[in-house]
C-alpha cells in the first residue's frame, strides 16, 4: 500500500511541475484566458498531493522511506517550489506594472462627473 501511495504522490508531483510549467509559459505570453484554467488544475494538483502526503503520514514514519526514492520526491518537490515561486515573480512584475501604469493616468480620469440640466459640471 505504502509503494502505491509513493508512486501515485510521484506522479502527482511530475504532472505538478508540468503544470507549473505551462503555467510560466501561459504568464510569459499573456494569454490571460488561459490563467483561471491552469490556477484551478493546479489547484486541484495540490489538493491532491496533500491528502497524499497525509495519507503516507498516517501509515509510516518518516525514516521507513527508501532513501533513494525520498531523495527523488525531494528533488521533485523541490523543483515544484522554485517554479513556483518563478511564476509567482512573474505575476507580481505584471501586477506592478499594472499599478505604475495605473499612477501614469490622470487622476480626473477616475472621478465621476457629470452635467445638470442647464449644462453645468457636477463633480461627485
Amino acid at each position: 500500500m505504502l509503494t502505491d501511495l509513493l508512486i501515485i504522490y510521484k506522479q502527482k508531483l511530475i504532472e505538478l511541475i508540468s503544470t507549473l510549467r505551462e503555467e510560466r509559459k501561459i504568464l510569459k505570453n499573456r494569454e490571460h484566458a488561459q490563467i483561471n484554467v491552469i490556477a484551478s488544475t493546479k489547484r486541484i494538483l495540490l489538493n491532491e498531493i496533500s491528502q497524499l502526503e497525509h495519507k503516507i503520514r498516517l501509515i509510516t514514519p518518516q525514516n521507513d522511506i527508501d532513501n533513494d526514492l525520498c531523495a527523488e520526491l525531494k528533488s521533485l518537490s523541490t523543483q515544484c517550489l522554485e517554479i513556483n515561486q518563478t511564476n509567482g515573480g512573474l505575476i507580481n512584475l505584471r501586477l506592478m506594472s499594472i499599478h505604475h501604469t495605473l499612477e501614469l493616468l490622470p487622476k480626473s480620469a477616475f472621478n465621476s462627473s457629470t452635467y445638470d440640466n442647464r449644462g453645468k459640471l457636477i463633480n461627485r
